[in-house]
């Protein structure tokens, strides 16, 4: 049972920041448009682009980078207001 459950964590989640992967996401946003629709409310979707990251990689390293997506990520997910929102890590260097 727990290494399904670590599979299943492994397999939705991106491994860096824990944030959800493109799997997990689409098929929350899907849920929400539905709940929205049903609901006649509105849904709300952001999209935050770090311009250039790849010159991090290249300029200081890929631990420096990634330290810099952890941090990120952790500051976005302290910042919500509401527990509902959904966040995910999409990079052209993932294959998820």
């Amino acid at each position: 049972m727990f290494i399904e459950k670590a599979r299943a964590e492994i397999t939705l989640h991106d491994f860096l920041t824990n944030l959800l992967n493109r799997i997990l996401l689409n098929d929350r946003i899907a849920q929400k448009i539905v709940l929205a629709a049903r609901r006649g409310t509105q849904l709300t979707a952001l999209f935050l682009d770090l311009d250039n990251f790849k010159h991090i990689y290249d300029s200081w390293g890929h631990t420096t980078g990634d330290k810099l997506l952890q941090s990120v990520a952790f500051r976005v997910i302290a910042s919500m207001i509401r527990r509902e929102v959904r966040i995910q890590r999409h990079s052209v260097f993932s294959p998820l």
